[in-house]
């Protein structure tokens, strides 16, 4: 833009130049006009950027490695006259994997509304955020640039491809699980309060009232047997952002996410509960899964939470906390040659390590009770593998 100011000045400078050198009133006029036009443009884009609205879509439904679809929408209540263009500087942010790309926007205006539709191709699974740094517009002579206010901020879960597996739970267990100690949102685990309490509903058992409960809060309160289901399989995906610089990390990682979904699918399909445990700054989170929107809200929490700074981190907090002492098999997740070592826990607990590889066809090996599996991270359309864990 300074370009077409410098060479805007030196023209209307060399028509009041030329003027004591040939003195001619038409070179006056001219250099009085250009001074006027750039004064008349300079107060029409300030009024025109005044009722500017600009807005931003982000589109669902995207699947890891594929392309974000991105709709910009811009208004006037007028047509304008002396706005021409816009830019826009974005920041496309992966909440999961702290990963940032920047992009810049040159969008030309013509009438009152102006819809554009573009994509982005996004990596890796996880949270979007799309943020607005900078709104400039620009007048047709590239003359003036007036700020425009940013944009609020667009979000959208990224989530992996899906993924056809048979799954079966061998028989095969190590270790006696303990029920004394307390476990996150296992219903029944704490053995004074064996019971739920919701709201009376007319029809109900009036003796099942819990009349103390409700005195205090001006409501009638109902308690029942609560469900004590003890689950002995926990599912725990354990990435690192190391793991980014590997050849190959995003198809990777993104095939052992893609596995983490579609081996909890099943096992709900086969009316299993399990537990699924995730890393997070704040130590380990363990959550029960018992139907299939739980397990939905719960990856979209997991999508979210950024990953930790090594890979491995999930099972080191599993081992420092003795979670071995509670379940009787853990199915680990991880992405590429660089796998988490359970061997502490051998003989203690069931585990098998389901690891997105470069591999062709599915390997296995076992050292005890742990088992290693390197599954493909390359896959077909329509293609079933069978996997027993």
């Amino acid at each position: 833009m300074w370009k077409n100011r410098l060479g805007y000045i030196l023209t209307a400078g060399a028509m009041f130049l030329f003027v004591f050198f040939f003195s001619e009133p038409f070179l006056l006029y001219a250099g009085t006009a250009l001074i006027l036009i750039a004064l008349v443009v300079g107060i029409g884009m300030h009024q025109e950027c005044r009722d500017l609205e600009v807005r931003l879509k982000v589109g669902k439904g995207v699947r890891g490695g594929g392309e974000l679809p991105l709709e910009i929408t811009v208004r006037t209540q007028k047509s304008p006259w002396f706005l021409r263009c816009i830019q826009m500087d974005l920041a496309i942010q992966n909440e999961m994997f702290q990963t940032t790309e920047q992009t810049r926007l040159i969008l030309p205006l013509s009438g009152r509304a102006n819809c554009f539709a573009m994509k982005e191709t996004i990596p890796l699974c996880g949270e979007i955020e799309v943020t607005c740094s900078q709104i400039r517009a620009y007048d047709f002579l590239r003359l003036f640039c007036t700020e425009i206010d940013t944009l609020e901020l667009a979000s959208a879960v990224v989530y992996p491809k899906h993924r056809r597996l048979q799954v079966q739970l061998s028989r095969t267990a190590a270790g006696i699980p303990r029920y004394t100690g307390m476990v996150q949102n296992r219903k029944g685990s704490d053995p004074s309060e064996m019971f739920d309490i919701r709201d009376y509903t007319p029809g109900d058992d009036i003796r099942s009232i819990h009349w103390k409960l409700s005195s205090k809060t001006d409501s009638l309160i109902l308690r029942q047997a609560s469900d004590p289901a003890h689950y002995n399989t926990v599912l725990l995906p354990d990435f690192g952002q190391n793991q980014l610089k590997q050849k190959h990390a995003a198809e990777q990682i993104n095939a052992a996410i893609g596995y983490t979904v579609a081996i909890g699918e099943e096992l709900l399909r086969q009316n299993t509960v399990f537990g699924f445990a995730f890393p997070t700054p704040q130590g380990l989170k363990i959550e029960e899964v018992r139907n299939r929107s739980a397990f939905q809200q719960l990856i979209a929490l997991w999508l979210s939470v950024p990953v930790q700074e090594m890979s491995g981190t999930g099972l080191r907090y599993f081992e420092m906390n003795h979670m071995e002492e509670r379940f009787t098999k853990l199915i680990l997740f991880a992405a590429g040659d660089d796998m988490p070592n359970p061997g502490a826990l051998n003989g203690k607990i069931d585990v098998t390590v389901l690891a997105a590889t470069e591999t062709e066809h599915i390997k296995t090996s076992t050292a005890g009770t742990c088992e290693r599996l390197e599954l493909p991270s390359r896959w077909e359309a329509g293609e079933c593998e069978r996997i027993i864990c």
